[in-house]
């Protein structure tokens, strides 16, 4: 396979991303944003930011959906824009006071059918899809598993605190 044929993607093996998604407690999405403009960098266009587009993916994400459909290669059946408007709300939804910020740590389902179409467009030119989940990846989930734990701990100690400072007066 030439370079110049080579897939910009980055492929990623399903269960991988889900693990990754899931236990990083979403963060594997800017990293995957990452490595997906970083390569898009690498092979089409020197002028991509691929930190300041993975950083700001919910403002960013139909741009790389949009690259991917366009693709003959992905077989993609979806629609970018509706991809990215859902992964924009799920994206922003930690922001809405309740249980919804859930729905940040889910946003990752809006990337699947990406994935799939990636895995797809390089699976027709032959290139490996990363389904190695290696020490640095158990490390990753264990220290997003970690930090939502502290993060829920502080959150119960700040409401311990608003308790004692701030009683109901019902």
């Amino acid at each position: 396979m030439t370079e110049a044929s080579r897939v910009w993607p980055r492929p990623v093996g399903m269960l991988k991303f889900v693990l990754m998604s899931l236990f990083t407690m979403g963060l594997y999405g800017v990293y995957w944003f990452y490595w997906n403009w970083r390569r898009q960098r690498e092979m089409e266009n020197p002028a991509i930011k691929a930190g300041w587009r993975a950083f700001f993916s919910p403002f960013t994400a139909w741009l790389l959906f949009r690259d991917v459909h366009a693709d003959a290669r992905a077989k993609a059946t979806w629609s970018p824009r509706l991809l990215a408007v859902l992964y924009f709300i799920m994206s922003m939804a930690f922001l809405i006071p309740g249980p919804q910020w859930v729905l940040t740590i889910l946003s990752f389902i809006t990337l699947m059918p990406v994935q799939h179409s990636i895995n797809q467009m390089h699976a027709q030119d032959g290139e490996a899809i990363d389904t190695r989940i290696t020490l640095a990846n158990i490390a990753a989930m264990i220290g997003g598993v970690l930090l939502m734990l502290l993060l829920y701990a502080a959150g119960q100690m700040l409401d311990e605190v608003m308790r004692f400072y701030f009683p109901s007066q019902g």
